[in-house]
C-alpha cells in the first residue's frame, strides 16, 4: 500500500483502496488497524466514508467526555 491508495482521511481514521475493497483504518502510534472493509464500488466507498466519519465523531465525543470527567 502507498499513500496514493489513501482515499479519505478524517483525524485518526482513514479509508484506503485495496485489491477489491475499501478498508477503514484506525491510526495508532506506530501502526494502523483495519476496522472494516467494503466492496470496491461507489456504494462501498460511500459506506466506508460514513463509517470513517462515524468513528471519528465517536472518538471526539469520547475524548471530550474523558476531559470533562478529569476537570472536575
Amino acid at each position: 500500500m502507498t499513500e496514493d491508495d489513501i482515499v479519505y482521511e478524517n483525524g485518526r481514521f482513514w479509508v484506503a483502496r485495496q485489491c477489491n475493497a475499501f478498508v477503514v483504518y484506525r491510526s495508532a502510534i506506530t501502526y494502523s488497524v483495519s476496522d472494516s472493509a467494503y466492496a470496491r464500488t461507489p456504494d462501498g466507498l460511500s459506506v466506508a466514508r460514513a463509517r470513517r466519519d462515524y468513528l471519528a465523531n465517536r472518538f471526539r465525543c469520547q475524548s471530550r467526555t474523558k476531559a470533562a470527567r478529569h476537570s472536575r
